[in-house]
């Protein structure tokens, strides 16, 4: 039961931080944001291409692999 609770918060955390990369991706333009919600590994180029946007975003989906 408890397990089920603190994988729920988990994707809970990675979807936040998903949304937040998401948002500065599209922030920075709208074929960045584009390319993120299709191609995963243009997500994480966007990451190191744009760190001090980006940073918050990553760092709390990196958070949520603590709890698995």
């Amino acid at each position: 039961m408890i397990h089920s609770i603190i994988i729920i918060i988990a994707y809970g955390i990675m979807l936040v931080g998903g949304i937040m990369v998401l948002i500065e991706a599209f922030r920075a333009g709208v074929l960045w944001g584009i390319g993120c919600l299709i191609l995963p590994i243009v997500s994480l180029i966007f990451v190191f291409m744009h760190w001090r946007a980006a940073k918050k975003g990553f760092l709390l989906q990196l958070l949520e692999w603590r709890f698995r």
